[in-house]
């Protein structure tokens, strides 16, 4: 009997985990910062490699400032100016602006309404790719987790919402340019949904390289990642 009821409790998680999803994405891009300081007024640092990657096809990201300013997150390596330090955001976002330069939607969007429009667009779509993605990733992720550690569904919601909009971490999803810090927390969040997994016989692809890939990328995207990495294969 209970052999035949685990597909249907894994099956409910399953569904439980997708709305929840879908819910936290939702609500992350209702609540996005539209001031000054939040990625629809402006081009945020972390977009410039993107740019440069998809524009000019060089992590050289001179060009990209001479059109929105300089940025002081960057330095000089042999003639170019490169984004050492957290190149990871502008890594994960690139695919996403690459789509819109290759059907030309930036373009149109310039034509038609002008370059404040086009920030205003390019912000939408780094808040879609980035931060409403990754604050869904870490509170379903987190449910996970809890649930596979074998705490009911209730209380594994509970928690889960609770530590994603009660915490600091809404605040960081939510804010829009300084937000490399949730999206490492979110990165690693997800690598232990595979550590978690493996350890209690979840049937999951490639547990161990996909938990060390995404905790290298949470290192690309903000270097403290490293101390959670270490402790994470001790």
């Amino acid at each position: 009997m209970r052999q035949g009821q685990m597909p249907k409790s894994g099956n409910g998680d399953r569904w439980i985990a997708i709305r929840l999803f879908v819910t936290a994405y939702l609500i992350c891009l209702f609540f996005m910062d539209s001031t000054s300081h939040g990625v629809f007024t402006r081009t945020n640092r972390f977009q410039y490699l993107a740019y440069a990657l998809v524009d000019n096809q060089t992590i050289d990201i001179s060009g990209v400032e001479q059109v929105y300013g300089e940025t002081i997150e960057a330095y000089e390596v042999q003639g170019r100016r490169v984004q050492i330090v957290n190149p990871g955001l502008g890594l994960l976002v690139s695919p996403v602006y690459a789509l819109s330069s290759l059907l030309s939607i930036e373009e149109r969007i310039g034509l038609q309404s002008g370059d404040n429009a086009v920030i205003l667009y390019q912000g939408l779509v780094f808040a879609l790719a980035i931060n409403a993605m990754m604050a869904a990733v870490f509170v379903t992720s987190l449910w996970l987790i809890l649930r596979w550690l074998g705490l009911t569904i209730r209380l594994s919601m509970g928690l889960a919402v609770g530590i994603g909009w009660g915490s600091m971490a809404a605040y960081y999803f939510t804010a829009g340019t300084n937000v490399q810090t949730a999206v490492e927390t979110s990165l690693c969040t997800l690598a232990w949904v595979f550590v978690i997994g493996l350890n209690r016989g979840r049937r999951l692809p490639s547990p161990a390289f996909w938990s060390g890939f995404f905790l290298g990328i949470a290192i690309l995207v903000n270097v403290p990642a490293i101390i959670t990495t270490f402790c994470t294969f001790l």
